[in-house]
């Protein structure tokens, strides 16, 4: 792999294009060599925004943010299939729109006009008791002059017979004094946190990303 114009586009050993310091265009090229000897050399030009384009990241972990929160707010809302929400002034209302979705339709949607990728969990359609459906998406922020992805985790609450007799299995399918952890929320937690170290490990990227954390009722618990 190989870019022709650094300042804009520089490109990894693996094919992951990151950001320069300069706007424009750069050919990012790929040689390919068969076994047998033969050569092709695949082209694509790319148009790159530098850092200073992106939206910045000026976000504290023990600081409340209100935009960041009101973000968080939608993507929750909208990890339910079917649900949708709007705003009357400053208040967020969520309503149900479709009663019979196996996947968060308006999410994924909401996330594309937004330009990030996302990865929608096979939990989705295959609810059991101890794991919870959830979302995971990327945006890049500018940090401080940094391009650093930012990695969305998005947790769907209490839904269906299988969520709910979930919530219920605080220490399993017996009582266990001695247990500290509700049972099924910390199954669904390692679940969702392999699901997301996949993610980030298959994305290859050249800076450590932020993660953030969203969800609503047992999304929130297990998050």
């Amino acid at each position: 792999w190989s870019s022709d114009n650094e300042d804009v586009a520089t490109v990894s050993s693996s094919g992951t294009v990151s950001a320069g310091t300069k706007s424009g265009k750069a050919t990012i090229s790929c040689r390919v060599e068969s076994a047998e000897g033969s050569v092709k050399v695949l082209e694509m030009e790319v148009n790159v925004s530098p850092v200073t384009h992106l939206p910045a990241w000026d976000y504290h972990p023990n600081t409340f943010n209100y935009d960041l929160a009101l973000e968080c707010s939608e993507y929750m809302a909208l990890a339910y299939p079917g649900y949708s929400y709007a705003y009357e002034g400053e208040t967020l209302y969520v309503y149900r729109t479709d009663n019979s979705p196996t996947e968060p339709k308006n999410l994924t949607s909401l996330l594309r006009q937004r330009g990030m990728r996302y990865q929608v969990s096979n939990n989705y359609r295959n609810m059991k008791d101890n794991n919870s459906p959830y979302v995971l998406a990327e945006k890049y922020v500018n940090d401080d002059g940094v391009v650093r992805p930012v990695v969305y985790v998005i947790i769907e609450g209490s839904a269906g017979l299988e969520g709910w007799r979930g919530n219920m299995m605080i220490t399993g399918t017996s009582y266990k004094s001695g247990q500290t952890d509700h049972y099924t929320f910390k199954l669904s937690a390692e679940d969702i946190k392999k699901g997301l170290y996949q993610f980030i490990k298959d994305s290859n990227y050249s800076t450590d990303p932020y993660v953030v954390i969203t969800g609503h009722s047992r999304g929130a618990a297990v998050g």
